[in-house]
């Protein structure tokens, strides 16, 4: 497996760099890791002064300096590095690319209630551009040991199936025998008694289709994952869907998976609502999975 972590000397990226480091300290064979820093290229007027090479020598050693916490904290794990120039977004989602990574990891605001502050707009720009798995590392970093419990949040769309087949083909992450919890939010419908008949039906209408809907989205998500040799439950849990992904994840599991929409330009359409919600409200590690559109 290979993992991209795009750092820029902040406590935000130092997060990302934390995340990896706690994980790899578990596994025996960590993946291969690859830290970048992007930046602008020089001005124009600091080539006109020093030209091309003295200005890239500049901007290189800036590079290095903003690339050192980050490899600081790596100590005696190993480790690529590049100084790349261009568009912060774009040119990480190339990168990921180039380098073939499966993953990349990005540090992320603390948790709030204000859904703007789940993602800062580089990792929105990352989003954007790249369908590649991105980890968004929040106010807690994965544990150290062997196995994670993973809670993967699925409503019958196709990411649920894309997130089963990303952990069932890198152990690496989660490990050999993580435990995955596959949880579908129905609608909280209250179990109120009627002497109505009409109501009574309609209730229990009500109940038959969140029941279908549950296994609609769990029942192939388990499939793959068991296929996979990976111990995997279904939760069904009723309420508001964000809420209810967001409180039962920190409670039961050490990591939060969802979907998040395709590649696309628009950033307000880079996540769901659900995923956005959901995602401001947990400090756990949220790993977004892409499809493409």
């Amino acid at each position: 497996m290979k993992v991209l972590i795009p750092v820029d000397g902040s406590r935000l990226s130092l997060k990302a760099v934390e995340l990896f480091k706690a994980r790899a300290a578990g596994l025996e064979n960590p993946p291969e890791l690859k830290l970048i820093t992007v930046l602008r290229p020089p001005p124009a007027r600091l080539e006109a002064l020093v030209g091309y090479e003295g200005a890239k020598r500049a901007w290189d050693a800036e590079g290095a300096r903003l690339l050192e916490p980050a490899q600081e904290k790596l100590e005696g794990i190993p480790h690529e590095t590049e100084i790349i120039y261009g568009h912060p977004g774009r040119t990480i989602a190339k990168a990921a690319a180039d380098s073939n990574a499966d993953l990349i990891i990005m540090g992320a605001r603390g948790a709030s209630e204000v859904e703007s502050f789940f993602l800062g707009s580089v990792s929105r720009a990352v989003l954007e551009y790249s369908t590649l798995p991105v980890l968004i590392a929040r106010g807690e970093i994965l544990p150290e040991k062997k196995n994670l419990t993973v809670a993967v949040a699925v409503d019958a769309s196709d990411y649920g199936a894309a997130a089963a087949r990303f952990i069932g083909a890198h152990p690496e992450m989660m490990g050999p025998k993580p435990l995955v919890k596959v949880i579908c939010v129905t609608p909280d419908r209250g179990n109120a008694k009627s002497d109505d008949k009409l109501i009574e039906k309609g209730q229990e209408r009500y109940a038959e289709e969140d029941e279908e809907l549950w296994h609609r989205a769990a029942d192939p998500v388990l499939a793959i994952l068991q296929s996979s040799g990976i111990e995997a439950e279904g939760v069904h849990l009723t309420g508001r869907p964000a809420e209810t992904i967001a409180s039962w994840a920190e409670q039961n599991a050490d990591l939060l998976v969802m979907g998040s929409r395709g590649y696309g330009r628009i950033k307000s359409a880079v996540l769901g609502s659900t995923a956005t919600r959901a995602g401001a409200l947990t400090k756990l590690p949220v790993l977004l999975i892409r499809i493409p559109e």
